[in-house]
């Protein structure tokens, strides 16, 4: 992996990023317009919420590129994905990180704060897809993990400022632990070059995302929830800092 990632000056504008980022929101904004539509269509029928979770990862994780070449996501590990449920642990650079991961996961849902539900518009659209709301997480996560959907948390909690991964919080091991389902731990890297935290528009022209998963791991294998997080933080640490 590149240092780019990982510097904490943050890099100057190159010529044609403000190009791709008025494309790139607006080919978004159109995919998530379609989404916002088929859920519609499918609230009354779809009670567990898992016809929204492929929605989700067909318009969001697959359509969305391919209509913009300009932003590229390239996985690394996905003969560590099977069928989940799994606990998703994943390193947060990014407001895209989201569409980043889709096509790659199980159909999941995904850990959002209160703020975030509370936001409008985008809170309309999290309570009607199912989503996770941080202070039910412990009884929603579960829910979703019984229906067999997988469950997404950004572990750190907040976008990291400078690419480094931020310490984790302790609610996805303790989930993880309690219903007994793994952890598959995935490090994104890249997609602060497309929407770092505070910008805007993209620092580079053509965009390309690093999707690396790792093994799924056992949270029986660790003997407590911290030690869970800590065999998780350093695994991607690695990979993250070592690509």
């Amino acid at each position: 992996m590149t240092q780019r990632g990982l510097t904490q000056v943050r890099t100057p504008r190159a010529w044609g990023s403000t190009a791709t980022g008025l494309y790139s929101w607006a080919n978004f904004g159109l995919w998530t317009l379609v989404l916002g539509l088929a859920m519609l269509l499918l609230w009354p029928f779809d009670r567990d919420r898992r016809g929204m979770a492929r929605a989700m990862r067909l318009l969001w994780g697959r359509a969305n590129f391919w209509t913009n070449p300009l932003w590229t996501v390239h996985p690394e590990g996905l003969q560590h994905v099977g069928p989940g449920p799994y606990v998703v642990v994943s390193n947060h650079q990014s407001i895209t990180d989201i569409p980043n991961l889709l096509r790659f996961l199980p159909p999941l849902v995904i850990g959002a704060r209160d703020g975030v539900f509370r936001a409008p518009g985008i809170g309309g659209f999290l309570r009607l897809s199912g989503q996770v709301h941080s202070g039910r997480f412990a009884e929603e996560a579960a829910a979703a993990l019984d229906r067999g959907l997988s469950v997404l948390v950004f572990a750190e909690g907040t976008r990291s400022p400078d690419g480094h991964l931020q310490r984790f919080r302790n609610g996805a091991f303790h989930l993880a632990r309690e219903v007994g389902v793994p952890v598959l731990p995935v490090v994104i890297d890249g997609s602060r070059d497309l929407l770092a935290k505070g910008d805007l528009f993209p620092t580079k022209a053509r965009i390309r995302v690093r999707v690396a998963v790792l093994p799924p791991v056992d949270p029986a294998s660790e003997p407590s929830t911290p030690e869970l997080k800590s065999a998780v933080h350093r695994a991607m640490k690695d990979v993250l800092e070592g690509g």
